[in-house]
Parts: C-alpha cells; sequence; structure tokens
C-alpha cells in the first residue's frame, strides 16, 4: 500500500483503506475533524475515473464501506479523499 500526504492538516484527521488487497468491497476508515460532506475518488491506475461519491460523514472516526467493486477487473486503483482539509490518497489493489 502506497500512501501519498497531499496535505498536512489531514495528518491530524486519517484515512486508511481495509483490506487492501481486496476482492469485492473495501472500507474506508476516516478519522474527520469536524462533521462534512467528502468526496471519495475511485481512479483505474491510467486516471480514469470508475466510482465517484459525496459521503456525510461525522467529526471523528467514520467507515465508509464501498461496495459494487466486484465488478472492477483485477489490477490497481487510487482512492481520492477530498474533504474540507484537504485531499488525501492511498493505492489499493483489487485481487
Amino acid at each position: 500500500m502506497v500512501a501519498l500526504k497531499i496535505n498536512e492538516s489531514l495528518n491530524k484527521g486519517g484515512f486508511d483503506v481495509y483490506p487492501n488487497p481486496f476482492k469485492t468491497e473495501f472500507t474506508i476508515q476516516y478519522n474527520s475533524l469536524t462533521d462534512e460532506k467528502v468526496t471519495i475518488i475511485l481512479r483505474a491506475i491510467n486516471g480514469t475515473v470508475v466510482d465517484k461519491r459525496v459521503v456525510r460523514v461525522r467529526a471523528g472516526n467514520n467507515n465508509i464501506p464501498l461496495r459494487g467493486s466486484n465488478e472492477l477487473a483485477s489490477g490497481s486503483y487510487i482512492v481520492e479523499l477530498k474533504s474540507a482539509t484537504g485531499k488525501f490518497i492511498k493505492q489499493v489493489v483489487k485481487k
């Protein structure tokens, strides 16, 4: 798993993806500093957007399941989470 910090302020919040690698679905664990809406973008490794959604989260720990991933081809994908404080990116692998 490769993580790239884009904005240090999210270091206080936190973002993780599990299981990684995944088979049919995965969960984003996000520690939000406030109640807010976040945008989650799933991209193929070539940059093509394969899923995009806006999710309302609460201050504190949030578990956001991403279902429907069983239709994705095996390979690497990029998960991008955008919030009011910045964005964070992680790579996930579909078995």
